[in-house]
């Protein structure tokens, strides 16, 4: 016999699914606007929809969960900005310098992480390496050109995986060129 609450039953893992992806990007959204509008109350009439609607679009557009360790952030962050830093600096002496100090070429490199955000998220920051852009992501091949490619490219970009793996919680040896 029902007693008017089977349905609850139901919805009870939806709710446990839903919210804790909901809490996270309101308060990312809520806090972007209290940076970009103030502390002015007006403002959160427009800010208001605009933050639920932020949320709505994130949820609806989102991929498959994936999940972030937040030591691996701590692990990643500094050496993002450090190598970032170092990156504009190599950059700046190699084109100021009075002789090319390049060799340019193509790095192919067989990335192990998981096709999604963290292969993404990789392939993007590569281009902040020194002297390295993503050229192309197939699969889980990753051509990347190199301004000197008799550098320690290779070593550059699987330190980077090695981060980005402990950054999206994929645990595993770093890839290497084909």
């Amino acid at each position: 016999m029902d007693n008017g609450t089977g349905w609850l039953q139901g919805i009870r893992p939806l709710r446990s699914q839903f919210w804790p992806r909901v809490w996270p990007r309101l308060l990312f959204f809520a806090s972007v606007w209290l940076v970009l509008a103030g502390q002015e109350t007006m403002s959160w009439f427009v800010g208001l929809p605009a933050v639920f609607l932020a949320t709505a679009l994130s949820l609806f557009l989102a991929g498959p969960a994936f999940f972030l360790s937040v030591r691996g952030f701590l692990r990643f962050f500094p050496y993002f900005l450090g190598q970032s830093f170092v990156s504009g600096l190599d950059v700046m002496i190699r084109v100021c310098s009075p002789g090319p100090r390049i060799d340019p070429g193509f790095l192919t490199y067989t990335t192990r992480l998981a096709p999604g955000p963290a292969q993404t998220f990789f392939a993007n920051v590569i281009s902040l390496l020194p002297g390295t852009l993503s050229a192309e992501l197939r699969e889980n091949q990753l051509t990347i050109h190199c301004l000197d490619c008799s550098g320690s490219a290779l070593e550059q970009v699987q330190e980077m995986e090695s981060r980005v793996a402990y950054l999206f919680c994929q645990f595993s040896a770093p890839g290497g060129d084909s």
